[in-house]
């Protein structure tokens, strides 16, 4: 088993909108010095800390993307997690949040520190990736 601790800024782009590596870079630049916006090709975006490494970016009061280092992955071979599933699971896991699962409604009473099941997705969020073995029969 191998494990790494992540350090990276990960982004994922709200669905329609881009945020490509140069609106990233001018991400960056903005949290490191504390600044609440930047603009970037005469598109000005609002950063709003979300939780621990956890950054929402908006234009116009629109979601574009979220900057996070925590890692959300989906089960091996399952459909990709939509944005509002990324978002939602992100915000609670940073604020270390227990109830019901926003994109669903339902309260079956998880934390977030564990791994997550809701509707049709599964996935692990952790700010360590690593590998298991593959599953048997």
């Amino acid at each position: 088993m191998a494990v790494t601790r992540n350090e990276d800024f990960r982004y994922v782009s709200a669905e329609g909108k881009e945020f490509g590596s140069a609106a990233q870079a001018q991400f960056l630049l903005a949290q490191m010095t504390g600044k609440e916006e930047f603009t970037y090709k005469d598109v000005t975006y609002a950063v709003a800390r979300e939780g621990e490494d956890f950054y929402s970016l908006s234009s116009e009061g629109e979601p574009v993307a979220i900057a996070y280092k925590d890692i959300v992955n989906a089960e091996d071979g399952a459909e990709e997690l939509p944005f509002a599933v990324k978002y939602a699971a992100l915000a609670a896991y940073t604020n270390g949040q227990t109830g019901a699962f926003p994109p669903t409604g339902r309260n079956t009473n998880w934390t977030m520190r564990e791994t997550l099941w809701r509707a049709a997705w599964f996935a692990a969020i952790s700010a360590v990736l690593w590998c298991s073995p593959k599953k048997t029969a």
